[in-house]
């Protein structure tokens, strides 16, 4: 009975409560409310998407692969 603040809920567990959620215009359902890959918390601005610096994957080294091949050959 005494001493309780009332309960905040987060509904999506990024650390931010539903409320402030909604102060942010964010989605209190999803971590990542503008899906660009950070989480609201971290994100600097986490109603736009912004796009993020992706590493090379496998397609940039089988085209290179396929490039030294070529000379090779």
């Amino acid at each position: 009975m005494g001493g309780e603040g009332p309960v905040s809920t987060d509904s999506d567990g990024d650390g931010w409560s539903d409320e402030k959620e909604k102060e942010m215009g964010t989605d209190p359902y999803s971590v990542d409310s503008d899906g660009d890959g950070l989480n609201d918390p971290e994100d600097p601005n986490p109603t736009v998407a912004e796009e993020q610096e992706k590493t090379p994957g496998f397609e940039a080294v089988f085209a290179l692969a396929g490039l030294v091949a070529g000379v090779i050959f």
